[in-house]
């Protein structure tokens, strides 16, 4: 009697079946990429539009391009700074227990006139809103800024640190300049701790102080929380000093007016850093980049090659970074009220 029954597959059959599986799973990953790809895109828009929400909220108290992400973190939206598709977005967390870069402030005494210059404005712009004297430079003196660092000067020859940021972490070390002269002036870098009369501390504490005296402790070492190094006059290194930052996926564009912004203008896009400067010279700027992979250009296209942005009125859109260029070199020639106009 013959067996007509067959018991399991030949050698082939299996071959063809696992074949045809391959087959189906790599027709389906790109789907599955692109449907993780249109959530994350989703939640970003959705990050933008609680943002926007959250400044506009007090039209009185809006930031300036310079602090929105504080005046965020300030309204419990830190959350909402990063895009679920920035690659970094995870790698810089903040660690915890660490100060702010927000609240870190180069302070000058010169004589009986004290200025404050927030680090973060330093870092961000190159420069300070309310000391002419403070800058970013990638050398000096001998001393290199290498990936990854920063120097602030003041002066040519006054005072010098360098800023070495990653992780989560920026860490401050003040550097002994072999100065030709001396500096009059006297530096610190001071932690802001929130209480209303902080300024008045601080320059209460900066009572007496001279260039020429040695590097004495701290008058308040919460506050006062390491002194540079200036000219001749004193050689003796402070303690590095560490704090927290935490890195947004997005910018304001400095073109939006923090009294009263057009309803249609760009006010968050897509970025590298916090802050669009596109309100300078003319407005042309060279910050978009031609690429995601461009080391000049900011602008990021995270979801299949569009950048997510909200104008001031809330409304959230996507452009390729060809379209956001045409936009910008549009207004700049026919459209005063364009996109990116202020």
């Amino acid at each position: 009697m013959n067996n007509l029954g067959r018991y399991g597959f030949t050698l082939v059959e299996l071959l063809v079946v696992l074949a045809v599986l391959v087959l189906l799973v790599m027709l389906l990953i790109p789907t599955f990429e692109n449907f993780r790809e249109h959530t994350r895109a989703t939640a970003c828009r959705n990050n933008l539009k609680e943002m926007a929400q959250g400044i506009n909220s007090a039209p009185g108290q809006r930031p300036y391009p310079s602090g929105w992400r504080w005046f965020l973190m300030n309204r419990g939206l830190g959350g909402v700074l990063t895009c679920p598709s920035d690659p970094d977005a995870d790698s810089e967390a903040e660690p915890e227990n660490l100060p702010d870069l927000e609240d870190l402030y180069l302070v000058q005494k010169q004589g009986s006139d004290v200025r404050f210059s927030n680090i973060k404005e330093i870092l961000e712009t190159g420069s300070s809103f309310e000391d002419v004297q403070v800058r970013c430079s990638s050398s000096a003196h001998g001393i290199t800024a290498e990936e990854g660092q920063a120097l602030i000067q003041v002066g040519s020859e006054c005072a010098m640190m360098r800023v070495t940021y990653g992780g989560g972490v920026a860490t401050f070390e003040s550097m002994i300049i072999d100065a030709t002269h001396g500096c009059a002036s006297v530096h610190w870098l001071c932690l802001d701790d929130g209480s209303a009369d902080w300024r008045n501390r601080v320059e209460a504490g900066l009572e007496g102080a001279s260039a020429s005296a040695e590097a004495t402790p701290a008058p308040d070492p919460n506050i006062f929380v390491m002194r540079f190094q200036s000219g001749p006059r004193y050689t003796r290194k402070w303690d590095d000093y560490t704090v927290g930052f935490q890195k947004a996926s997005y910018a304001m564009s400095d073109a939006v007016a923090n009294a009263a912004p057009r309803p249609g203008q760009l006010m968050l896009v897509e970025y590298t850093k916090d802050v669009a400067k596109v309100n300078r010279q003319g407005y042309r700027t060279d910050e978009f980049g031609s690429s995601n992979e461009d080391k000049n250009g900011f602008l990021r296209t995270r979801h299949f090659d569009h950048a997510n942005f909200v104008t001031v009125d809330g409304s959230v859109r996507s452009m390729t970074r060809e379209q956001l260029q045409y936009e910008y070199d549009e207004y700049t020639v026919n459209v005063p009220a364009g996109l990116w106009a202020p």
